[in-house]
């Protein structure tokens, strides 16, 4: 996930600094993976928030 969002923080910056044309296509594809991924980061964060759960539960026992 996280390697994910680096690479779309590139590609992003190199469209915002207009260095290259970008085809629509490509666009299409960045925005398709985009609506993959939001699932995926979603449950990355829900089991991110179990794990910090179970450990504050041994940290504070």
């Amino acid at each position: 996930v996280m390697q994910f969002f680096h690479g779309l923080h590139t590609f992003l910056t190199i469209l915002s600094q207009k260095a290259v044309d970008i085809a629509g296509a490509r666009l299409e594809a960045v925005e398709s993976r985009i609506k993959r991924i939001v699932p995926i980061a979603e449950q990355w964060i829900e089991d991110g928030k179990k794990e910090r759960a179970v450990i504050q539960q041994f940290v504070t026992r």
